[in-house]
């Protein structure tokens, strides 16, 4: 959401437009190997072979997969491709778990299941349930709030208030959240995807413990200068 990468010997930034504190020193070839299809902007998977002290320099941002699923479809429907919503829920239902495992959203194999190096379903979900366990921030869509909070309490620097900046709003809901029933995505519908969110959460609030961050204590001590957007 926030995350940008450049080439050469610039740094990434959290905030590209503003002098933040957030960057690591990445050259084009270490990107590259980490990355190996970079989209400056764009959702991308990590290297299938990241190794386990890569792991703890990524930055991973999660959302309930039925919401993004639809977001997903909107998203493509506003750049003037013409699909059916079932396409959609077909072929982007793993793709938290293809991108975290190093393959790419929405790629499938010829029989249409997810390519996911030939890992069967329970194989592919374990793997990327374990490997979100071992990401070095783990945030989560829903909660931005309390991720952006989270970060600044694990990472130090300032908190601020452009960095709860909604940059992209989607343009098909008029609340937080897509009505699911509306979508016909009802408790029947149960994506690849569920499994790393469900791990992704869980490595969230543990951390959110960890660290004694609440909303009171983000607005008074770690994000003061947004304090508005924690009630």
């Amino acid at each position: 959401r926030f995350l940008r990468f450049s080439g050469g010997h610039d740094p990434l930034w959290l905030h590209p437009s503003v002098d933040s504190k957030w960057s690591y020193p990445m050259r084009l070839t270490e990107f590259k190997e980490l990355w190996p299809h970079p989209q400056v902007g764009q959702p991308f998977g990590l290297s299938h072979q990241i190794s386990e002290e890569d792991l703890l320099r990524v930055v991973a941002i999660f959302r309930e997969p039925r919401q993004r699923v639809i977001s997903h479809y909107h998203h493509l429907r506003s750049q003037g491709q013409e699909l059916e919503f079932t396409w959609a829920v077909k072929r982007f239902s793993a793709c938290m778990t293809q991108m975290t495992l190093g393959s790419s959203c929405g790629r499938l194999n010829e029989d249409d299941t997810p390519f996911i190096f030939g890992l069967t379903e329970g194989q592919a979900k374990e793997s990327a349930a374990a490997r979100v366990r071992r990401f070095g921030f783990v945030a989560l869509t829903e909660e931005w709030e309390l991720s952006v909070c989270l970060f600044h309490k694990m990472f130090g620097g300032d908190c601020l208030p452009v960095e709860f900046q909604q940059l992209r709003k989607g343009v098909a809901r008029t609340s937080t959240e897509y009505n699911l029933t509306a979508y016909g995505l009802d408790a029947s519908y149960q994506p690849m995807d569920d499994e790393v969110y469900k791990a992704a959460t869980g490595v969230f609030w543990e951390r959110i413990a960890a660290h004694g961050v609440d909303r009171d204590v983000c607005k008074t001590h770690i994000c003061p200068g947004a304090a508005d957007r924690f009630g």
